[in-house]
């Protein structure tokens, strides 16, 4: 079982390289606006 998760088809690499770049889009974005003495509340938006 453990071997099948190894290999992956184009199509999940192809998900999953997608949903890497919206996460690290994301969290470009949360970085760029976040300030010193936010909450993690405050922070959510931008994400």
């Amino acid at each position: 079982m453990a071997e099948l998760r190894v290999l992956k088809t184009d199509k999940e690499l192809e998900v999953m390289r997608y949903a890497s770049k919206i996460a690290s889009v994301a969290h470009r974005a949360t970085m760029k606006a976040v300030r010193a003495g936010m909450y993690e509340y405050q922070m959510e938006r931008y994400a």
